[in-house]
């Protein structure tokens, strides 16, 4: 040890107290350079140990947390980017690159009324809100041509959020989804459904009405905005067709909603906003979510006329019914039916322009049904008793003897 400096010689003890930290010696030189004595040093060996442990797991997570944000920014089919003050791309992603038609690295430094001039009208307000408010701007949809794409529109949901260091902000954030072909189905699905001649609507788990297309409002008489979120059983389906209330617990359309059935119905009835009662055709069926029931889907008709042309058929039905009850009690009487038909051919032209003087007579002199009267110049609509009838004739007879 004569005429070296002092070592360091980290030294594991085992001692008896188990708080104790291990120590390192350091040899002492005396006057003659002999080592007289060792001096402990308080160094912490397990604590320094410790320390750079932890260290090396921060810089390896920090190293991890790098590596997966770098991997969602040049991977990820989002577009981030951040603009500084100036409005100047100073970082963005591919998926943004990609929109605006040139790498990334080309677009660094630029003002982004330069780089997407056909949107800037609709970016620079609320990039100026974002700068002047320090608010974020959510879920902005932004619609346009770009460089990458001049011949056809896209749609965009962009959000945008201030970026502070020290409470300062340096510029803004900027997440942009492309929605294109969401939106253009949405447009299909808007086209489609208000030009469909049914009318539909789409209610939730607990009935309340999502969507109604364009022919469903017109009929029932409401807005799509006045129906949205409203119970459909209590605005459209609480009532029966002859005007008695309908119980939740009975309406068929809720257990569609909460069972899951599939069914028609032919003949039921809705309630317009007016209050009249419409008859209605409809089928409903569930929106599934996976195994889940989502709600459910209505496509319903008026069938006002075709009630009426229904009637209308029943009564000539019951008309035919009639003349067959005619018949058989002719028949019965002893005519011979045979030769009506026959006369009834015979004469069908002569029948047919009878009838039809006697219709224009009849509208001429405003009768209201049958049975009706002409005797003699008397005018006599309604039903006549055999006496009424009697006194008619005389009176008609005893008014032509006088003009004799």
């Amino acid at each position: 040890m004569h005429g070296r400096q002092p070592s360091r010689v980290p030294v594991q003890l085992r001692v008896s107290d188990p708080t104790a930290n291990p120590l390192s010696w350091v040899p002492e030189p005396g006057g003659n350079g002999h080592v007289v004595d060792l001096t402990r040093a308080a160094t912490e060996i397990e604590q320094t140990e410790r320390l750079r442990v932890e260290l090396a797991r921060s810089e390896r997570m920090g190293a991890e947390v790098s590596a997966v944000l770098e991997t969602l920014h040049s991977q990820s089919p989002v577009g981030f980017g951040f603009v500084d003050r100036d409005l100047r791309l100073r970082r963005l992603n591919e998926a943004l690159a990609v929109v605006n038609g040139a790498p990334a690295e080309t677009l660094i430094g630029l003002p982004v009324a330069e780089v997407v001039p056909d949107l800037w009208p609709q970016l620079e307000p609320v990039y100026r809100r974002v700068l002047d408010a320090g608010e974020s701007v959510g879920n902005q949809e932004i619609s346009g041509v770009t460089p990458s794409d001049p011949d056809h529109v896209h749609t965009w949901l962009a959000s945008y959020y201030p970026v502070r260091v020290d409470d300062e902000i340096i510029g803004v954030g900027v997440v942009v989804v492309d929605i294109t072909e969401r939106k253009r189905a949405e447009l299909l699905r808007t086209a489609v459904m208000d030009t469909m001649v049914e009318s539909l609507y789409a209610l939730d788990q607990e009935g309340r009405v999502r969507y109604a297309n364009r022919s469903g409002v017109e009929m029932l008489g409401w807005s799509e905005a006045e129906l949205s979120g409203q119970s459909m059983h209590d605005v459209v389906h609480y009532q029966r067709g002859d005007g008695s209330p309908r119980p939740e617990r009975e309406s068929i359309l809720v257990r569609v909603c909460n069972e899951g059935h599939t069914i028609r119905m032919t003949d039921d009835a809705f309630t317009r906003k007016d209050g009249a009662i419409v008859p209605v055709t409809y089928s409903a069926a569930p929106l599934l979510n996976g195994p889940q029931i989502d709600g459910a889907v209505v496509v319903f008709r008026d069938t006002t006329e075709e009630r009426a042309d229904q009637e209308r058929v029943q009564r000539e039905l019951d008309a035919l019914s009639w003349v067959g009850r005619i018949r058989e009690a002719l028949a019965g009487a002893g005519i011979d039916m045979e030769r009506l038909d026959r006369d009834l051919a015979a004469n069908a032209g002569a029948i047919d322009a009878t009838l039809t003087r006697n219709n224009d007579q009849a509208t001429a002199f405003e009768f209201r049904g049958t049975p009706a009267f002409i005797v003699g110049k008397f005018r006599v609509p309604g039903v006549l008793t055999m006496a009424q009838f009697t006194q008619v004739i005389a009176d008609a007879r005893k008014a032509a003897a006088a003009k004799k």
